[in-house]
């Protein structure tokens, strides 16, 4: 990266490490990582996860999917291990899980 100032620009150089690059350019900013879905369903349903801030902790973040019949209703299980995000949804024929669901289990 190539930072450019103009000349009534002042920085203190004891707090050089506390720079940080909050906006590009001419796209209007940086975006936290993320990624869509449509579970393969032919575009039914798109969800979008977004890493929840930006910053070098956000790197490597995965997400894990499974399917399971849970026998019945009942949310998604999440559980998460470091940066491994591990989610199985619910394929019971009768009670699948629904993206609000999902969205549900992933705010607790």
């Amino acid at each position: 990266l190539v930072f450019r100032f103009d000349e009534n620009q002042a920085f203190d150089t004891n707090n050089l490490d506390g720079i940080q690059v909050t906006r590009a350019n001419l796209d209007e900013g940086f975006a936290a990582a993320s990624v869509q879905t449509d579970f393969n369903t032919g575009g039914a349903v798109t969800v979008e996860f977004e890493a929840a801030k930006l910053g070098e902790d956000q790197n490597g973040i995965s997400l894990g999917f499974a399917k399971r019949d849970q026998g019945g209703s009942g949310l998604p299980t999440v559980n998460v291990v470091g940066n491994r995000i591990d989610i199985t949804l619910n394929n019971n024929i009768s009670f699948p899980t629904t993206a609000e669901q999902l969205i549900e289990a992933l705010r607790l």
